[in-house]
């Protein structure tokens, strides 16, 4: 067993888009469970195995059928453009290189 820690975890984007807000919003509380929100439907979670093993059955479990989820593994460095405002709120976007 690895003794990884979440910011030494292998960095992953999940993308979705899903039209049905039932959907949406299941979704959107799993996700919340493992990463951060940067953008409205994109999340960044620093994953070990095991919790990117867990993340991606729970995501699958939910059967979505009006759209999709996509996970990008991100193998480089993150940058991000411009600082957050001081009442950083959920609609807040981080742009990637």
């Amino acid at each position: 067993m690895s003794n990884v820690t979440k910011q030494q975890a292998p960095l992953y984007v999940f993308v979705y888009d899903i039209s049905n807000d039932k959907e949406r919003s299941k979704v959107d509380g799993v996700l919340r469970d493992y990463g951060f929100r940067v953008q409205k439907s994109v999340y960044e979670c620093h994953l070990t195995r095991g919790d990117k093993k867990r993340l991606l059955d729970k995501l699958e479990s939910l059967t979505i059928e009006t759209g999709h989820i996509r996970c990008y593994g991100v193998n480089s460095k993150v940058i991000k453009i411009g600082a957050p405002p001081e009442d950083l709120d959920e609609e807040y976007i981080y742009f990637i290189e």
